[in-house]
């Protein structure tokens, strides 16, 4: 079994496997699913979760942070296999339903077809309560590494953050796509905003698989002293 954190509510969010993606998140009553990982893991991921549910509990939702292939390739598994709802945002719906991402890279974007299509139930827009799960937790539009990027705040304590952090310490605003950087800067602010305890990116390459407010700070601080020179 992977890490586990557990808030001051009792609110567990723990690696299904071996890294933030994807993440299950649960309470005394229900659990939503962050992301669904590559292909390759379905087996396994499908197999941990249900040991890790034993019937107990109900998997009601999967909220995906945002529509690359390593997020959502098993998101059409997980929907015909618990019939949860699929939780997007808006501005990357249409990708969903018919399977493709947009990339992008230093100085284009690029779609792709690369996982199976699947129709979404639910679009979030700037902020979305999870109230409806019995969940103190909400959604969080934080566009940058894509369009439609979101982070899901748990107890007002805990960000899972997808790829929002991309590049926080290999210097994204060199992209000649301004409007990334910016759009990229925005959520950075937005999320330290919230001066959450940890915040929780998708992959461990990242160099952080779970970074403290300081430490998240201090790194953008460091950033912005950087450009400034």
């Amino acid at each position: 079994m992977g890490k586990k954190w557990i808030t001051k509510n009792g609110y567990i969010i723990q690696q299904v496997l071996d890294s933030n993606n994807p993440l299950l998140v649960s309470n005394k009553t229900t659990s939503i699913l962050i992301d669904t990982g590559s292909r390759k893991k379905w087996m396994k991921l499908s197999d941990k979760i249900n040991c890790i549910l034993s019937n107990k509990l109900k998997l009601s939702a999967v909220i995906l942070t945002h529509t690359h292939h390593d997020h959502v390739q098993n998101a059409r598994s997980f929907k015909d296999t618990f019939k949860l709802d699929i939780i997007v945002h808006k501005s990357e719906a249409e990708y969903l339903k018919d399977g493709g991402s947009i990339y992008i890279t230093s100085n284009n974007e690029k779609y792709i077809k690369n996982y199976e299509p699947v129709m979404w139930d639910i679009q979030t827009d700037d902020k979305y309560d999870l109230c409806n799960y019995d969940l103190d937790a909400y959604i969080l539009h934080t566009p940058g590494h894509s369009t439609g990027s979101v982070s899901i705040i748990i107890d007002n304590e805990i960000a899972i953050v997808g790829d929002a952090l991309s590049g926080l310490d290999n210097k994204p605003f060199k992209r000649t796509l301004k409007k990334v950087s910016e759009d990229i800067k925005s959520s950075w602010d937005k999320l330290l905003n919230l001066k959450c305890l940890l915040y929780l990116p998708a992959h461990r390459s990242h160099r952080y698989q779970a970074l403290e407010y300081k430490d998240f700070n201090e790194l953008y601080r460091s950033y912005l002293t950087s450009i400034k020179s």
